[in-house]
């Protein structure tokens, strides 16, 4: 229970400082952590191509799992439905 709550936490924060901040610092400081735009462009792409579903899947797959909340918060994805799919 604690790790699936600090791992939900964790998701969370990563989610809103994404919708926060959002699309305009990644592309400005991205560059400094191997995220070009182009990158940036796909991971929206195949969020918005498989949803919940697929932030689903990912949380399945390490070192996504934790990536994988950045594109779903710029796309601001309908938060129960991320919050879902995390845990």
């Amino acid at each position: 229970l604690s790790a699936t709550a600090g791992s939900y936490v964790g998701s969370a924060v990563s989610y809103w400082v994404s919708a926060w901040v959002g699309r305009p610092l990644v592309l400005r400081y991205g560059k400094y952590f191997m995220i070009s735009p182009d990158k940036l462009e796909i991971a929206e792409g195949w969020v918005g191509r498989f949803g919940s579903f697929g932030i689903f899947v990912c949380r399945l797959l390490p070192v996504v799992r934790h990536l994988v909340s950045i594109p779903a918060g710029i796309l601001k994805m309908n938060f129960p439905k991320f919050s879902l799919a995390t845990l």
